[in-house]
């Protein structure tokens, strides 16, 4: 995995914009590092357009999605996406996925406790890390609570965690020890 440094270094270049799209462009900025590492499958929860998805696959990764609203369906003949959650994804086994990606979409839930429950299932089907990104404006309670939910069930180990303008971005890496299938 790349050092802290390098890290902040891809997410200088990557979020020159702010909201959905530096996200969208942060998370597709870890990829090389991340296929470095060994990553090769994905998982997007609330995957809205698939874009990221589209382009991950175009670089030859494994990827599914899920996304309840109906602008997924437009893509969902290019991937692999779920039309709904229940809490827990039924069929998906706990370390399925290398890297599950939350983009500017646990943090627009309004109700905290299932945005929280769902988080812990996000945790469970990632095999290796969790890439987060909050949408701050008008959410910075909601984003803070999870974001500091998601750095106790990463047991205190993560690479990065970054506020700038109107988003913020965290990349956790699993303990070892959870990240076995």
């Amino acid at each position: 995995m790349p050092s802290r440094e390098e890290l902040l270094r891809e997410y200088e270049e990557t979020a020159q914009g702010l909201g959905l799209e530096a996200l969208r462009g942060v998370a597709l900025g870890f990829e090389p590092a991340l296929t470095q590492a060994g990553c090769k499958s994905y998982f997007e929860f609330g995957c809205g357009d698939c874009a990221v998805l589209v382009e991950l696959q175009r670089r030859g990764l494994d990827v599914t999605g899920f996304e309840p609203a109906s602008s997924a369906t437009a893509a969902a003949d290019e991937v692999a996406v779920y039309p709904r959650f229940d809490a827990d994804l039924p069929g998906i086994a706990a370390g399925q996925y290398d890297v599950v990606l939350a983009l500017g979409s646990l943090d627009r839930m309004a109700d905290a406790e299932e945005a929280e429950k769902i988080l812990r299932e996000l945790f469970r089907v990632a095999r290796r890390y969790v890439v987060l990104g909050f949408e701050l404006p008008g959410r910075l309670e909601a984003a803070d609570a999870l974001a500091a939910s998601a750095l106790r069930m990463a047991s205190g180990k993560f690479h990065y965690d970054v506020r700038r303008g109107a988003f913020r971005t965290i990349l956790i890496e699993k303990p070892a020890c959870e990240s076995s299938t």
